[in-house]
């Protein structure tokens, strides 16, 4: 297995990556931020055919909680997306997923809403799949003044955001709604419990082991991982996942995560859940931010997009 190409020759072009394994986990904030934004880009420019809607959404314990609604210019579609950000709770904003969210209500007939969690502090009974769940309930009570068919809702997050979408759909499968009709799972994080030594390590991985591990530890806030860690928290965990929703799969053929996404496809298709799965060829995780013009990208937005559409 080698690195695609086309992602390769951007990398050299970029110059060589951070190396977060010389990093000491949560102390190099400056250096892991740095490495963040060379993935994410800056935010999208305002316009380019998009509408962005601000509003504020009560979480559980109350917080207002930012939440944004894009719209293809002119377009009021009935089907929306709540997409919640990765970049592995590291103190990233909404900005981050901003041009993603565009890309994403430009190509595909649905709005995309993307809402501000919270990381879980130590001990916290509210957590940022509670502040999902939160942002989800609201849209589909809200759904008419929208302009949204609330059979009709999604859920979708790349990476951390993976993680937390899955376990939202957990949630809102057993607290009785709302209902989902897909979720969307790019190269997700789904067990906390180790994952297989990646072939592309120094070859455009940017997610290593040293911050996978530090993101799961500020997803479960302090929570003790062999006894007091949910399904919710750790979608992998969950014993039952019959009754979620149409599932879209994606992950890189040398990602950290691939293993464990298989896995869990395999265990949907077992519990009779729709599932699309897609495993691309030279890609690590974080890809598609790595070089988002190349051929592999834009095969996989396409399929993304596709996925959404059906809504």
């Amino acid at each position: 297995m080698k690195l695609d190409e086309e992602i390769l020759t951007v990398l050299r072009v970029r110059g060589p990556a951070t190396d977060l394994s010389e990093m000491r986990a949560g102390r190099d904030w400056h250096a892991i931020h740095e490495l963040l934004d060379l993935m994410h880009g800056p935010p999208a420019p305002p316009g380019r055919g998009v509408t962005v809607d601000r509003y504020n959404v009560p979480a559980e314990d109350g917080v207002p909680l930012p939440l944004r609604i894009y719209r293809k210019a002119g377009l009021y579609p009935r089907a929306v997306l709540l997409y919640v950000h990765g970049a592995g709770l590291l103190d990233r904003e909404l900005d981050d997923c901003d041009t993603m969210c565009r890309r994403y209500a430009l190509g595909a007939d649905v709005a995309v809403a993307a809402v501000g969690y919270r990381p879980a502090p130590a001990g916290a009974e509210v957590g940022p799949v509670e502040d999902c769940h939160a942002a989800l309930a609201w849209l589909a009570e809200y759904a008419a003044d929208l302009g949204f068919d609330p059979a009709r809702i999604g859920i979708a997050g790349d990476s951390a955001g993976g993680a937390l979408a899955a376990g939202t759909a957990l949630l809102a499968r057993d607290a009785g709604g709302p209902e989902l009709a897909l979720q969307m799972l790019v190269y997700p994080m789904l067990d906390d419990r180790g994952t297989a030594p990646c072939a592309s390590r120094g070859l455009g991985t940017q997610w290593t082991h040293e911050l996978n591990d530090l993101a799961w530890r500020l997803i479960l806030g302090g929570a003790d991982r062999e006894r007091e860690a949910t399904p919710y928290q750790v979608p992998a965990r969950a014993k039952d996942l019959s009754g979620l929703p149409r599932t879209y799969l994606e992950v890189g053929e040398l990602d950290i995560v691939r293993d464990q996404t298989l896995d869990f496809a395999e265990r949907l298709t077992a519990a009779h859940v729709p599932v699309e799965l897609h495993v691309r060829p030279g890609a690590a995780h974080g890809f598609d931010l790595c070089a988002p013009r190349s051929d592999l990208v834009r095969e996989a937005i396409a399929d993304r997009l596709r996925a959404m559409s059906a809504l």
